[in-house]
């Protein structure tokens, strides 16, 4: 989520500056900024250069506006659906904490439920593979149930 945040931020960015480009083609007044001594300015344009700018903008800022849109929406789309399956993921709960020493004590006496965790890990409880919770599993005595 963090690199689609990052690639979101960046083509927002770009589309802010090729946003100012465009309505800067697109205006009827030219206005200078930090330029010299006539800063804050503005004078219009004749119809010649508005037709020169309008033409630039069509030609050569409309289609990367249009494009930047389009990337936005889809990483946009991206980014909803990866909120929504980390939110589905984080709240679903597993059958079995299979390191909650609670069931831990559980699984020594109860067989019927030490078969169905089992079950769930392919013929053997996930926490015989872990030296500790292999331990805590046979009543913390130290020893390490091999296979």
């Amino acid at each position: 989520m963090g690199a689609i945040l990052f690639v979101f931020a960046l083509l927002l960015r770009l589309y802010s500056g090729w946003g100012f480009v465009g309505a800067r083609l697109q205006s009827k007044i030219i206005e200078y900024e930090e330029t010299g001594w006539y800063d804050g300015n503005y004078e219009r344009k004749t119809k010649a250069e508005s037709a020169r700018d309008l033409f630039l903008y069509r030609k050569d800022v409309k289609p990367v506006e249009d494009r930047l849109k389009v990337a936005m929406l889809i990483v946009s789309g991206i980014l909803v659906v990866s909120l929504i399956a980390l939110n589905i993921s984080l709240s679903a709960k597993p059958l079995f904490d299979q390191y909650d020493p609670e069931l831990l004590k559980v699984l020594q006496v109860n067989d019927d439920l030490a078969e169905m965790a089992a079950s769930k890990s392919n013929g053997k409880p996930t926490y015989c593979d872990n030296r500790y919770y292999s331990a805590l599993a046979n009543g913390g005595q130290g020893k390490f149930v091999e296979d």
